[in-house]
């Protein structure tokens, strides 16, 4: 699985806008090492598509679908179609973002086959200055608690990270993740 991650780290790394790679700590072990990436392909001011692969150790998924942008309020929604390591391969996905100059708001909710396989995501930052961001982070099988941004301006990479406060199994976590946005 590890030559499968490089591998995907690899090839889109040649053609996605963005890539994270993070690392959720539980107590005194790594317990998950994830790599995503996003591709998105505007047809035009409003229009687009988006492709986004995740993977780690042991689960992988990607989607493929189109967006809907309205640039007078920042807010973009994508609706997709896409497949999973599951005895049921298909997931469907719906995300909105709204990316304003001093803030930045996403949800995301993900349904997958079988029982109990769905997943959210929601993230809110408030923009302090060029280099740092602050704001509320909660995803199911993560946690849910405060987060801080900051992003080297000569080098464009994002370092977030903050302590977590998993709903599921009542443990407290800490998220670490690198970004970069191409």
């Amino acid at each position: 699985m590890k030559k499968l991650i490089i591998l995907v780290m690899f090839v889109s790394s040649l053609t996605t806008q963005g890539q994270e790679i993070y690392t959720l700590i539980n107590k005194d072990k790594i317990q998950v090492i994830a790599f995503n990436a996003n591709l998105m392909t505007k047809l035009n001011d409003r229009w687009g598509i988006l492709f986004f692969v995740l993977v780690t150790d042991k689960w992988g998924n990607s989607s493929i679908g189109p967006t809907y942008s309205i640039p007078s309020i920042y807010a973009t929604a994508f609706m997709g179609i896409g497949v999973e390591n599951n005895p049921n391969v298909y997931r469907f996905s719906q995300r909105f973002i709204v990316d304003g100059p001093k803030y930045f708001w996403t949800l995301n909710f993900e349904e997958g086959g079988g029982k109990d396989n769905w997943w959210y995501n929601t993230i809110l930052k408030y923009k302090y200055s060029d280099k740092f961001k602050f704001g509320a982070f909660s995803r199911r099988y993560h946690g849910t608690g405060p987060i801080i941004e900051s992003t080297g301006l000569s080098s464009g990479v994002t370092f977030m990270g903050g302590p977590l406060y998993d709903l599921e199994d009542k443990k407290i976590k800490f998220i670490l993740s690198l970004s970069k946005k191409f």
